[in-house]
C-alpha cells in the first residue's frame, strides 16, 4: 500500500469500522522483526536486523501505535524463539532475554494505563510524544538520525533509556535524540 505506520493503522481501523464481521475494534495480533540469526521471514534475509535494531523497532512501533488512536492492543509474535523472539533459549538451556524484551518491559512499566496527550513540535525525522500516566507526564522521544535536538514541554525528574536504564537528566529543555527511544518523566511543574 505504500503507507507509513500510522497510515497503515488508520487503514486497519477503517476496515474494522466498516466490516459487518467485526465490532469496530482493531488489534495488531502479530508484529515482529526477524533477526539475522534466522530462521527468516518469508520476505527473506534482506529484512533481518540485529538485536539492538529489533528493540528500537519494537519500541518505536508500539509508541506510534499508541499515539495513533487507531488500535487498542499490539501483540509481539513469539515470546521465545530463535530468529524472532523477545527471548531465546541458549545452547546450555538457559533463557536469554534480548534487548527487545527489556524495551517492551520498560514501555509497559512506564506507559501501562497511560493516555496519549499530544505529539509535540519536533524537527523532521523526530517524534516527541507526551503521555499522561497515573504518576504524571511522560515524554517518549526519538529521531531517525543521531544528534537531532528536540524540546521537552517542561523540566524532567527522570530520564530513562529504551531498556529502562537511568540516564543523566538533561541540563535544559533541549534534548539530543537518536534511533533509540528515550523516556522523560516530567516534573509536573
Amino acid at each position: 500500500l505504500g503507507l507509513d505506520t500510522q497510515g497503515k493503522l488508520r487503514f486497519l481501523k477503517a476496515i474494522c469500522e466498516t466490516s459487518p464481521m467485526t465490532t469496530g475494534r482493531s488489534w495488531v495480533t502479530e508484529v515482529n522483526w526477524p533477526l539475522w540469526e534466522g530462521p527468516h521471514s518469508p520476505a527473506g534475509r534482506c529484512v533481518s536486523v540485529d538485536e539492538e535494531t529489533q528493540a528500537d523497532y519494537l519500541a518505536r512501533y508500539y509508541l506510534l501505535s499508541l499515539a495513533s488512536g487507531f488500535v487498542e492492543r499490539v501483540y509481539w509474535w513469539r515470546l521465545a524463539a530463535r530468529g524472532y523472539g523477545l527471548a531465546t533459549v541458549e545452547p546450555d538451556g538457559r533463557l536469554r532475554r534480548r534487548p527487545s524484551w527489556h524495551a517492551l518491559r520498560t514501555l509497559n512499566a512506564l506507559l501501562g494505563g497511560s493516555s496519549f496527550v499530544r505529539e509535540l513540535p519536533s524537527p523532521d525525522q523526530a517524534c516527541v510524544y507526551e503521555f499522561e500516566t497515573p504518576d504524571g507526564g511522560v515524554v517518549a522521544a526519538w529521531s531517525m538520525e543521531r544528534g537531532v535536538e528536540a524540546q521537552l514541554p517542561g523540566p524532567t525528574v527522570q530520564c530513562l533509556s529504551r531498556d529502562g536504564e537511568e540516564l543523566p537528566l538533561p541540563g535544559s529543555l533541549k534534548v539530543n535524540l537518536g534511533p533509540s527511544v528515550q523516556y522523560f518523566r516530567l516534573s509536573g511543574e
